[in-house]
């Protein structure tokens, strides 16, 4: 089982929409930055990554420029410049809890808007939630 955990959602953009395969749907974020993404599993479970599709190209300033992420006591942080299709973030462990932090947008956008959300326990395989 896992659990998703928004830091905050406008109305009709929530989790629901980040889960889709749909990429004309989204996620967007409702206050101030950061922005957060938390994934919890009931037990410790092998993460190869977490994929998040952005699109520069559609959202713009709403994109995610700058991404923390956590787990086991680890930090990681990547800057991200125009991002178009799926952003990989390696985790490559066992973990039971992932925080994905966006810190900033580009052009100092408020809100975040991010496509979808996908979970792999390899290269090749997803994590179907």
């Amino acid at each position: 089982m896992i659990e998703f955990q928004l830091s905050s959602s406008k109305r009709g953009y929530g989790l629901k929409e980040l889960l889709l395969e749909d990429l004309k749907e989204y996620w967007s974020s409702d206050a101030v930055l950061p922005h957060r993404i938390t994934i919890l599993f009931n037990k410790k479970e092998f993460i190869y990554s977490i994929e998040l599709y952005l699109s520069f190209s559609k959202d713009e300033s709403y994109t995610p420029e700058n991404v923390n992420w956590y787990f086991n006591g680890v930090e990681r942080s990547v800057n991200l410049t125009e991002p178009e299709g799926w952003t990989a973030f390696m985790i490559c462990d066992k973990t039971a809890k992932i925080d994905l932090v966006i810190t900033g947008n580009h052009t100092d956008g408020k809100d975040s808007h991010v496509r979808n959300l996908r979970i792999k326990k390899s290269p090749e395989e997803i994590f179907y939630f």
